[in-house]
């Protein structure tokens, strides 16, 4: 594989992937979301980057979910 070819079996894998994927920084803010994220939730993209990650993340899950921001 080249670099490029990685890069767009990457790109596939993420974008059609039935799977929720939701991409955070070190601060909690969303980055990116995948396109199935998109369409189960029915939110825009738009709406979801730049929020914290917790507020997509049940309660119950949101004290382990901490433990990756530290």
């Amino acid at each position: 594989y080249t670099l490029e070819k990685h890069k767009t079996f990457i790109e596939e894998i993420y974008n059609n992937s039935n799977t929720l994927i939701l991409l955070w920084n070190k601060e909690g803010n969303v980055i990116d979301v995948n396109n199935f994220f998109i369409e189960l939730t029915g939110y825009d993209k738009s709406e979801v980057v730049g929020q914290k990650f917790e507020q997509y993340i049940h309660e119950e899950e949101q004290f382990s979910m901490s433990k990756f921001l530290a």
